[in-house]
């Protein structure tokens, strides 16, 4: 059976793209033949990371006042026709036409017909946000009948539950509701802004992999300088501490 990961969210700017980044790296340790898809009309982040195989497929029209349903029909045969696992960036701006795209009646079906589990990746962030990203975390879950999903908790720049996360998630009113279809929860591991945070930012920012810039064979660029020896200790510690996060996907890849 094949794994079809969306990584799906209405409210923009909650790390969709820094998920699929750094959840890409993690599958690539464990799978191979996997297809990388960029579908996020505004912000094509993850298709910008040059050591990562990520395909862009546009979904706007050629005005780009709207998702074009034929391109929608592209990237579902896309899907359809790859050789392994794929793993779907998709953006808050195209958010609408996705979910209306895979919600009828033959959205997942095709896809659980073709011996394909479909699973929804949903980032949920602290703040005023939060209320919003569980909501849609349920609305995805009343919709797609057919998909497993995985709950990421983003505590950047928030803390997405005080206290204990477990504790006050069981208490979550849309969690309560949704618990039964997830199938797994990442809780995003938290870093020192100054240091570990300034680290992690320079390497997202530059588009750079874990594996490059841990390499010390090879001279690699954050910005205008090369990595340091502290740069790469700590992004040596961030990558560790985020694999043992991931470490509860293992069930789905």
């Amino acid at each position: 059976m094949r794994n079809v990961h969306f990584i799906m969210q209405a409210k923009g700017g909650v790390g969709k793209s820094f998920i699929a980044i750094i959840f890409a790296q993690y599958l690539l340790e464990h799978k191979s033949d996997i297809l990388f898809a960029d579908v996020d009309p505004s912000n094509q982040t993850f298709s910008q990371v040059e050591a990562l195989p990520v395909q862009y497929i546009r979904l706007m029209s050629d005005n780009d006042r709207q998702v074009d349903i034929s391109k929608l029909d592209f990237l579902y045969e896309t899907i359809l026709l790859a050789p392994g696992d794929v793993l779907i960036d998709s953006g808050a701006s195209s958010y609408i036409q996705l979910f209306t795209y895979l919600g009828t009646d033959y959205g997942l079906k095709f896809f659980n017909e073709d011996n394909c589990r479909v699973i929804i990746h949903v980032p949920v962030v602290g703040g005023e946000a939060r209320n919003v990203c569980m909501e849609k975390l349920y609305e995805m879950v009343k919709a797609f009948s057919g998909a497993e999903f995985v709950l990421w908790l983003n505590n950047y720049p928030y803390k997405v539950f005080k206290g204990s996360d477990n504790d006050m998630l069981e208490k979550d009113p849309y969690f309560i509701k949704c618990k039964d279809r997830i199938k797994a929860i990442v809780t995003m591991p938290e870093f020192p802004e100054d240091t570990f945070g300034r680290a992690l930012k320079l390497l997202m920012d530059n588009h750079k992999t874990f594996n490059e810039v841990l390499d010390p064979s090879r001279t690699v660029y954050l910005g205008n300088n090369p990595v340091t020896s502290l740069q790469r200790m700590r992004l040596k510690i961030i990558k560790q501490k985020l694999w043992e996060s991931l470490s509860v996907l293992d069930v789905l890849i």
